[in-house]
């Protein structure tokens, strides 16, 4: 069973703020969540689905791939100020 100290720092982690009755709630709950998972693990797969065990390409192929600088015109154009081919911006960070 998971203990009131192992959901607030699950909490903490998270960034969740939690009050005491909210971290007791989630202690008597968590197991349960747990187990719910454990059975969805097992579960057996439809037809037509297979699991991938494998790490896999997910990415389509690249049969058109486009001019380099095909885009760059129409997009510099949109540059609310621009200094040549570049955006200027804000200066954020300073190394001083």
């Amino acid at each position: 069973m998971a203990s009131v100290d192992d959901v607030r720092k699950l909490a903490s982690l998270a960034r969740i703020a939690l009050d005491e009755k909210e971290l007791t709630e989630y202690a008597q709950g968590f197991d349960t969540i747990v187990q719910y998972v454990s059975k969805l693990q097992n579960a057996p797969l439809s037809s037509g689905v297979q699991a991938q065990t494998q790490d896999s390409n997910v990415f389509r192929a690249d049969d058109r791939p486009y001019e380099r600088g095909q885009f760059t015109d129409d997009i510099v154009a949109q540059f609310p100020k621009k200094d040549d081919d570049y955006l200027v911006v804000k200066k954020i960070i300073s190394y001083d």
